[in-house]
């Protein structure tokens, strides 16, 4: 498959949004794809960093939010003032100790243009996701105690990922690059989810093989080799919880980036070209 023209790219877009069910699934799904975006024109274009212009407000309500949705484990890197999972760009948040209404002043005093641009909860109601339930939360509980904001900040500030999470490790989410959290083995929110959905899965359905080599050779674009059958559960097993609840919601992946799809198959492949040799591998002892 050669690149997308943009109307292509943009119908791809619609029908990915069409095809996830609840309002709080999209909101993540645009805000991981926006955030590849900006990263692939960075490395586009040779920048080294990338900075956001999050205030303090919005960063406290993600904090709340992402913990809720499932993404505790990578809430140091989401909120903190530098992100550096990605190793050739790095991410900053140089306003993350400022107030919106701070910001807001500045501009109206020095006479700054600027332009909002509407979200999917824009004028939705509160209970519309769980971004804008936070939200509503978060800015109400300010109004009545000055300092929450300030407190949700500072109390993740000091968060840091498990010490069992090896920051060296190349098993990373294949969508928000962060660490994969779904190697528990005890009783966990992870453990209950994925027996839930167990319980009430339908058969996936293979994908068409994403290979970047031409092996697929039969009429009907399916392969002989069983490296190259990808179900939505082998993409699940690359992602991390968060990204999992997202792919739940997803009705069908196949609308998902195609560079997602392809790294998923290769990491797959590999992990299971190493279970095959493992037995012939020598321990590092």
């Amino acid at each position: 498959m050669g690149p997308l023209t943009d109307p292509q790219a943009e119908e791809k877009l619609r029908s990915l949004i069409k095809n996830t069910s609840t309002l709080t699934a999209k909101e993540g799904l645009l805000r991981q794809l926006r955030k590849k975006l900006l990263l692939h024109i960075a490395q586009e274009e040779k920048f080294t960093k990338l900075m956001f212009a999050e205030t303090g407000d919005r960063l406290s309500i993600r904090v709340l939010s992402n913990i809720a949705q499932g993404f505790g484990a990578s809430l140091a890197q989401d909120t903190g003032f530098s992100d550096g999972r990605y190793s050739e760009v790095m991410q900053l948040r140089p306003m993350k100790d400022f107030r919106a209404k701070e910001v807001a002043a500045y501009l109206r005093f020095s006479d700054v243009e600027y332009i909002t641009l509407p979200t999917l909860t824009t004028m939705a109601p509160t209970q519309a996701s769980i971004d804008r339930l936070t939200e509503a939360f978060v800015l109400g509980l300010q109004h009545s105690f000055p300092s929450t904001v300030s407190t949700i900040c500072r109390t993740a500030a000091k968060i840091c990922p498990a010490a069992d999470m090896d920051q060296n490790s190349q098993d990373c989410c294949v969508m928000c690059e962060a660490l994969l959290d779904t190697s528990v083995t005890g009783i966990s929110a992870l453990q209950s989810s994925n027996f839930s959905h167990h319980l009430t899965e339908q058969e996936p359905s293979a994908l068409e093989c994403m290979a970047d080599s031409s092996c697929c050779k039969n009429s009907d674009k399916t392969c002989d080799s069983s490296s190259c059958v990808f179900s939505a559960n082998d993409l699940s097993n690359e992602l991390c919880y968060g990204c999992r609840l997202i792919l739940r919601e997803i009705d069908n992946i196949e609308s998902l980036p195609v560079e997602i799809l392809r790294l998923a198959q290769r990491r797959r492949n590999r992990h299971k070209m190493k279970n095959d040799i493992q037995e012939y591998l020598l321990d590092d002892e």
